[in-house]
């Protein structure tokens, strides 16, 4: 099946033109064994994020295809803490095989944590890894437009705008 899955998406990333891609989806912790097992030198980031922001960017994101549990809040806690047990099943499982970055430190010390980030991926860094918002490359994810610019705190303790 990792087989197919890579020929796939060599032929979806025009001929050998990219060699990595990056998926990004919501709900992929879900799948995090599966993966693992189809494709065992996959690296896995994990980015982790306050509970409240998470939800409220997932809530505010105009998802579409089942993605139906981001519409409601209270569904969205539900799958939210579904997630936290699911992944500290991976965590125990997997030891070794998912880096985990914190939100508030990538913002905080970019740099650092873009490093530690390459390392567990055994890639080199370079300076264009600080400006990926002026790389020129295809993005095909829901914020296609977060890509294009630096990093920013504007999301940082968003939830609190909305906490009454």
């Amino acid at each position: 099946m990792g087989k197919t899955f890579l020929a796939r998406l060599a032929a979806y990333g025009g001929d050998g033109q990219y060699s990595r891609i990056v998926d990004k989806h919501p709900l992929n912790f879900q799948f995090l064994g599966f993966i693992r097992q189809i494709l065992s030198n996959a690296k896995i980031l994990h980015i982790t994020r306050n509970a409240m922001d998470t939800c409220l960017s997932c809530f505010f994101q105009n998802f579409t295809k089942s993605q139906d549990y981001s519409f409601d809040l209270l569904s969205l806690g539900i799958l939210y803490n579904q997630y936290r047990r699911l992944r500290s099943h991976w965590m125990s499982l997997l030891p070794g095989s998912i880096h985990e970055v914190n939100y508030g430190r990538l913002l905080k010390d970019p740099e650092t944590e873009i490093r530690e980030m390459l390392q567990f991926c055994k890639l080199e860094f370079e300076l264009g890894c600080m400006a990926f918002h002026e790389m020129q490359r295809v993005v095909k994810t829901v914020s296609f437009h977060q890509v294009r610019q630096p990093l920013y705190q504007d999301s940082k303790n968003r939830w609190l705008n909305y906490q009454r």
